[in-house]
């Protein structure tokens, strides 16, 4: 049976979404480290006029093997973009 962990390595706010950055690691049969990947969650905040909020997740579809910081600069442009439409 292989293993997997997920580890956090991103959590920001940029213009009232939430940036999640996972960092996956996947083990052989032995434990030893086969595979490492990332994956990008962006979690859009809508707040209604009765004030309650709704919390929107969406994983965009980028590499994994994205850099940290690319990974994360595609998720601030993917943001921007969905604000202006």
């Amino acid at each position: 049976m292989t293993n997997t962990t997920n580890d956090n390595i991103l959590n920001a706010m940029y213009n009232e979404h939430r940036i999640l950055i996972d960092n996956i690691s996947e083990y052989d049969y032995n434990g030893d480290l086969a595979v490492v990947k990332k994956m990008c969650t962006v979690i859009a905040y809508h707040h209604y006029s009765d004030g309650e909020e709704i919390a929107t997740p969406n994983v965009l579809p980028l590499s994994p093997y994205m850099g940290l910081m690319d990974m994360d600069i595609a998720a601030k442009q993917w943001i921007d973009k969905q604000a202006k439409q």
